[in-house]
């Protein structure tokens, strides 16, 4: 209701009743071994996969990272990428085995 609020929405949406509460899917990232979810948006601010500026790969976070030889590493890493893991035991896991 809050974050409503604040964008000044809570008197255009709340007259309509159908307001729930939202729960993110990774909700119970902290307690449950998986990988997070970024949404585009957040891929976007980050620059992971397109720049800003001309929205190219120039400069992203892909292209830094990328030295991958086969479309299956490059598959690989963009998922890792947009689902990255959340658990220290599973990160460090990753890293031993590159």
């Amino acid at each position: 209701l809050r974050y409503l609020q604040r964008l000044l929405l809570d008197r255009q949406l709340l007259p309509l009743g159908d307001v729930t509460l939202w729960t993110p899917t990774d909700a119970e990232a902290s307690t449950v071994a998986g990988p997070l979810v970024l949404d585009g948006k957040t891929l976007d601010n980050l620059e992971v996969f397109a720049n800003t500026s001309d929205h190219s790969d120039k400069g992203t976070l892909f292209s830094i990272l990328d030295h991958c030889h086969t479309p299956f590493g490059k598959r690989n890493l963009r998922r890792w990428l947009c689902a990255p893991l959340g658990q220290l035991a599973e990160i460090t896991e990753r890293q031993d085995a590159v």
